[in-house]
């Protein structure tokens, strides 16, 4: 029975979720991530968010000398960062204390590529 509860709980959650996405334009994210396999799914959005500060930075230090490929590369990758970090602020209450932590160290990382 608390399964049944369980699930619906979570299809009714996604179901508003979607109507404000779609009056909002913004993407069911939680939904999608919170209801199948939740840790999973955020464990791959934690990946995407790291890989895409650690690109960031990379990009940052090559550009000695800014040229319009290494600005839009670097524009490109902030606009990413920015996406995964509003998806990820959306199901952080969701997060395990190990994604938790690596979700800070990814906030601190960028934090200080910001500097």
């Amino acid at each position: 029975m608390k399964k049944i509860a369980l699930f619906l709980g979570v299809a009714l959650m996604g179901m508003s979720l979607s109507a404000v996405a779609s009056t909002t334009a913004v993407e069911p994210v939680a939904s999608e991530i919170v209801s199948a396999k939740p840790a999973e799914n955020i464990d791959k959005l934690l990946k995407d968010y790291e890989k895409a500060i650690n690109d960031y930075a990379k990009a940052k230090k090559k550009t000695v000398t800014t040229n319009s490929k290494t600005s839009a590369q670097i524009s490109k990758l902030r606009k990413q960062i920015d996406t995964l970090a509003q998806k990820l602020a959306k199901v952080e209450a969701h997060m395990t204390p190990a994604q938790l932590k690596r979700y800070n160290a990814a906030n601190d990382k960028l934090a200080s590529i910001e500097k």
